[in-house]
């Protein structure tokens, strides 16, 4: 869209904006990039050519014409002249208002000289070409002559635009040929874009060539004297494939439009802290170019303001130019590497070589803007800014120099011990912007107060311009009013500011302003003190109430507010219990929001002089509301309670204001719960101070039984319950047992130790689902689980155990072995104390039959958690049988025992025996005996008795030889004198195996010899190894020996291990009928099989209770050698010879295990 039509639109939006979006900076940069196209040329030529060759023009019927052309000629050429005609639409017409010029066509005319030609296709395709910024050509184009045209004094050409005059013509080339004249400028324009070709002052002995595109609008402008004498060139494309060259269309300028307008109406979310903007130009320029304004402007420059400036002179925008400076003071990346003062260099390098390292951190970055000229359509208004800084906020884009290298640098140098300072200097004219209406506040943020306030006026009412700079002022006052941080000098400035505007809104007596300036002019005290008897002269109290409870509110501190309440009633001569001063206070008190500790003493004073009234009007309802007020409510309780006691021996206090007080307090106490768990910090650190909070609780419970308030001593308990740890609660019940116990125990407290028994049990029960979440290690959670049990039968509801056993089972997976045993031995522990019923309320025994089932599922959920091997297993097993037997509840054992009892498909017997078993029965003994059982009762019989199969099958069994001999002779072989002799003989006696001499062959055949001697080849064999020196003498015993040697040694293991499980009599009762493969088996004479279930059954606990505890060995006939018939020696079998004996059957079954002798 044009620029004409944008601001010819009769249809403008109004100035309203519904909601703010965008910024400023982003669509205003997108905006202005979108007025310059990428097109690189231009759309016209003008140059003089000092250097061009005369062209030696001739034409027919008048012969060479000498130039500079001179009026005898000129004449001559009309003589031979047509008048030019121009085209009317579709016709061509003749109409010298409009086109007053003489031309002649291309035949009659023809150049002499031969460089013509050739000097005209140079300066066409080279210069003129590249100005007009055509693209490179494939075939080269056609410069044809169109006409010689003669302008004499009067002739014009008004503006329009050329046709093509023949295909693929895309400009004109006018040719001006020597000739003095004046006037015949010519006036081209495009796209907004207008330029005056004036070649007249150096036509009189020189060429100038003029160029433009067809659809470029010109217009040459009234011969005034002389005559100009022109050739006309069309200059035509020919490359085929290839778009005839053309302008590029106008560039739509709406989106400017659009963002300017925005920016007028105030329709941006983003915008710079001050409403100015600064778009950086691509040419630089001098403050003495500046001073020429637009005039001065270049290339993209020049384009993008004549596009801008009538769009932002139809909105209000100011549109400047200027100077801008950017100063960069940071450390340089310098480690010591060969920097010195802006020079690198290298021992090998040129010294003069410099170079400067790369800023690092940045301490300081200013920009600033000098040179400042107006240049829309009030640059006679002077904007008297001078020189000013600037954020980089304002500036378009806004990081406009990243990437940039500096104009300038100076840096000074490593220093020793880090780098030196680094300073950059960049340096760009700006295009600045901003809204006229805004020229008053961007002075003032600028400038500062003093650039406004000098302008004020005094007396009478103010004129627009004092109302905008007072309402500038009091904008940056307010700013600065609610800054992080003012430095002192600044805040004082900002005082004094106030004062002058304060004392122009008196003379103007304008109360509204007075309320807005009051609380920027000092402390309260003071400012009362100073202006309050001064504005009472220009305004009554009601007009000026606003800005005295401003000043009022501006103290955060209580009592500071009630010290200016007294000043206002001292200055202006009104009492503090006037119906006007009440309401003040009122304001005062209502806005309140500190709620600091030290505020404490001023409210109490209040509730003294007042009642309680004021503080449930206009300080709890805010308190109540806002979080982090924790102390300060308890701080108030505290004092409050204080104050009561004072009250409670006073007769002459009746007990309403008591009543109010006990109310007031209970509101504190009661607000303050809930913020027990406020996150508390550390002043200056940012700390939390976590071990505050459960002290909160313990203050809270200690003032809850203070003012005797059961009730919100379980308020207290619910809260934390829900909202704290583990932690947080135990701290609770400990604290809740110790004010418990107390407690006179009287009738009196019958209900409240009930009360505070049903909190304990909350806390408890709170407790329960906390702990297993509270990440402690395995001995705070088993700690934790004795605790809970404990505390339910302190307070004398023992059924909490049953809730405590199902948290653990509930716990899925994170509960283990330990856990379980825990709460059997810590309600273990307790269960005799409600043996006569006293802790069950029902008297029917029901707990107890609970609290045993707890016992029992949690000895049975431990069982389920027992590894069946490991370095903990018998410790365990013996500790859960241990805890069963006095549970009086054997099916746990039967579940243990089949647990050892597996064997997993990786295992053999040897190593669950070995490590287990081995371990296990003497303990397992040892236990059942501490309870005054026998091992003959079930399960522990069956278990003793499938281990001893077990033993005697899978150990015992398959080290028996098919002959057994008892004993094996005594051999010797040697000469008693050597080592090796003696070697030998003490290997003929042991159980090894094998036995190698390497040594010399004297040894050796010594060696042999004696084993020959002694005859022993029925016991031994002899071998000699040579793959190695010296050579070895092997002596092996032979397999049968071998065999009896492995089961004498299992033989005595085997009768070690029956033994450790019980001696003969309790063994028979064990064993029953399986006795006598017992003692055969351990004699050799017969293998024991065992190929029964290695499971037993939990019917073996309920059949030995049906008995009455009964042994095993009760119910069946026992073997007399167990009633106490003497032992008898185990016969022997056979020879003594060990080699070539069959087993031979022993006698009958007359000795016991107990006296196998295998010495």
């Amino acid at each position: 869209m044009d620029i004409s039509d944008l601001l010819a639109d009769p249809v403008r939006p109004q100035k309203t904006v519904t909601a703010k979006s965008g910024c400023l900076n982003d669509d205003l940069y997108q905006a202005l990039q979108g007025t310059v196209s990428t097109f690189s040329g231009n759309f016209y030529h003008c140059s003089t050519e000092v250097n061009a060759p005369n062209p030696g023009l001739y034409i027919h019927g008048l012969g060479l014409i000498g130039l500079p052309l001179n009026e005898r000629d000129a004449q001559l050429i009309i003589s031979k002249a047509a008048q030019a005609p121009f085209g009317k639409g579709s016709e061509t017409v003749i109409d010298t208002t409009v086109r007053d010029t003489w031309e002649i066509d291309p035949p009659q005319i023809r150049f002499v000289n031969p460089r013509w030609e050739s000097y005209v296709e140079s300066i066409v395709f080279e210069t003129v070409w590249s100005t007009l910024g055509v693209a490179p050509y494939a075939t080269k184009p056609r410069c044809e002559l169109y006409k010689l045209l003669l302008y004499q004094p009067g002739s014009h050409f008004l503006p329009h635009q050329d046709t093509a005059k023949a295909p693929g013509m895309f400009a004109t080339i006018v040719v001006v040929l020597p000739s003095p004249f004046q006037g015949g400028e010519v006036h081209v324009s495009h796209a907004g874009k207008t330029k005056d070709l004036e070649v007249s002052q150096t036509s009189a002995y020189n060429i100038s060539i003029l160029a433009w595109y067809t659809d470029v609008m010109h217009e040459v402008k009234p011969i005034t004297s002389g005559y100009r004498l022109a050739l006309s060139y069309n200059l035509i494309h020919t490359s085929p494939n290839i778009p005839t060259p053309s302008l590029p269309g106008q560039p739509d300028l709406l989106p400017l439009y659009r963002c300017l307008q925005t920016w007028a109406y105030g329709g941006f979310a983003t915008m710079p802290d001050t409403p100015l903007v600064a778009y950086l130009l691509d040419h630089e320029y001098s403050p003495d170019d500046l001073t020429a304004r637009q005039g001065c402007l270049k290339g993209k420059d020049s384009t993008i303001i004549a596009r801008l400036l009538p769009i932002a002179e139809s909105l209000g925008i100011a549109v400047c130019l200027g100077n801008l400076k950017r100063t960069v003071i940071g450390t340089a990346e310098d480690e010591g590497y060969g920097y010195h003062k802006r020079r690198w260099h290298d021992d090998e390098e040129d010294e003069s070589e410099e170079e400067t390292p790369r800023m690092g951190d940045i301490s300081e970055d200013e920009y600033e803007i000098s040179n400042m000229v107006r240049i829309d359509h009030g640059e006679d208004v002077d904007i008297d800014f001078g020189d000013f800084k600037i954020d980089q906020d304002s500036l378009v884009p806004e990081d406009p120099f990243k990437g940039v290298e500096p104009d300038d640098e100076e840096y000074e140098g490593y220093m020793g011990n880090g780098a030196g300072s680094l300073s950059q200097w960049y340096s760009s004219s700006v295009l600045t912007l901003f809204r006229i209406e805004d020229i008053t506040s961007i002075g003032v943020s600028l400038k500062g107060h003093n650039w406004g306030l000098q302008h004020l006026r005094l007396g009478g009412a103010p004129d627009p311009k004092s109302e905008e700079i007072v309402s500038a002022v009091l904008e940056c006052l307010e700013n600065a009013r609610h800054a992080p941080y003012t430095p002192a000098t600044v805040l004082e400035n900002d005082r004094n500011s106030a004062k002058i505007i304060l004392a122009h809104v008196v003379a103007w007596k304008r109360a509204d302003l007075w309320n807005k300036v009051i609380r920027h002019c000092g402390p309260p005290l003071e400012t009362v003190n100073s202006t309050l008897s001064d504005a009472l002269k220009a305004f009554d109290l009601d007009s000026i109430k606003p800005g005295l409870v401003s000043l009022i509110q501006q103290n955060a501190a209580l009592h500071a507010r009630v010290n200016v309440v007294r000043d206002i009633s001292h200055n202006a001569r009104l009492s503090l219990n006037c119906e006007w001063m009440e309401s003040l206070a009122t304001e005062a008190l209502s806005s309140y929001a500190a709620f600091d500790v030290s505020d404490v003493p001023t409210l109490v004073e209040m509730v003294k002089e007042k009642g309680t009234a004021v503080i449930e009007a206009s300080i709890l309802p805010g308190a109540t509301k806002k979080t982090g007020v924790y102390d300060f409510l308890m701080g108030l309780a505290k004092a409050l309670q204080k104050h009561s006691s004072t009250l409670e021996g006073s007769p002459s206090t009746s007990d309403e204001p008591k009543t109010a007080l006990t109310k007031v307090i209970r509101h504190c106490v009661a607000a303050a719960i809930p913020q027990w768990d406020v996150a508390m910090t550390w002043p200056g650190y940012g700390m939390t101070n976590t071990y505050a909070k459960d002290s909160r609780l313990s203050e809270l419970l200690d003032f809850c039984f203070l003012i005797d308030d059961a009730e919100l001593c379980s308020t207290v308990a619910t809260i934390a319950s829900e909202a704290g740890t583990y932690t947080t609660v135990d701290a609770l019940i400990k604290t809740l047992r110790e004010h418990i116990d107390k407690l006179p125990k009287t009738d009196n407290n019958v209900e409240k130790r009930n009360m505070h028994q049903r909190t304990l049990r909350t806390c408890a029960i709170s407790s329960m689902s906390k702990w297993q979440t509270a990440g402690f290690k395995l001995d705070a959670q088993l700690r934790a689980i004795r605790d809970l049990a404990q505390l339910s039968f302190v307070i004398d509801q023992p059924d909490l155990c049953v809730e405590l056993f199902d948290a653990i089972q509930g716990a899925h997976g994170t509960m283990g072995y330990e856990h379980f045993v825990a709460l059997v031995k810590s309600v273990s522990q307790h269960l005799p104390k409600i043996e006569d019923g006293a802790s069950d309320p029902t008297g029917t025994g029901k707990l107890k039959t609970e609290l045993n089932r707890v016992v029992r599922s949690s000895l049975e959920s431990a069982v389920q958690r027992l590894e069946p091997s490991g370095y903990r297993t018998v410790d365990r097993a013996c500790e859960l049988i241990d805890l069963s037997i006095a549970a009086d509840h054997l099916a746990p054992c039967v579940a243990i025992f089949n647990t050892l009892l597996k064997v997993f498909p990786k295992e053999d017997h040897d190593s669950r025996i070995t490590p287990t078993y081995q371990l296990l029965v003497p303990r397992l003994k040892a236990t059942v005996s501490k309870y005054g059982q026998p091992i003959t009762t079930e399960p522990f019989a069956s278990f003793f008795r499938i281990v001893i199969s077990l033993y005697l099958s899978r150990i015992l069994a398959p080290n028996t030889p098919s002959t057994v001999q008892p004993t094996l002779p005594k051999r010797t072989a040697g000469c008693n004198a050597c080592s090796n002799c003696k070697n030998l003989k003490a290997f003929l006696n042991d159980s090894a195996k094998r036995l190698e001499f390497r040594a010399s062959k004297q040894v050796r055949t010594h060696l042999e010899t004696e084993i020959a001697r002694a005859q022993i080849n029925d016991i031994v064999t002899v071998e000699t190894l040579k793959h190695r020196t010296p050579h070895a003498l092997v002596v092996n015993k032979r397999s049968g020996v071998m065999a009896q040697l492995a089961w004498q040694e299992s033989q005595a293991e085997a009768t070690a291990f029956v033994r450790k499980v019980a001696e003969d009599h309790v063994l028979r009762a064990i064993m029953g009928e399986r006795y006598d493969d017992v003692v055969r088996a351990i004699q050799g004479t017969k293998p024991f099989r065992f190929d029964g279930n290695l499971t037993i059954p939990p019917s073996v606990v309920k059949a030995s209770s049906a008995s009455d505890g009964s042994s095993v060995g009760a119910s069946s006939s026992p073997h007399p050698s167990s009633l106490g018939i003497p032992r008898m020696a185990l016969a022997t079998s056979g020879p003594s010879s060990l080699i070539g004996t069959k087993r031979k059957h022993a006698v009958a079954l007359e000795n016991t295990i107990a006296v196998i002798d295998l010495t």
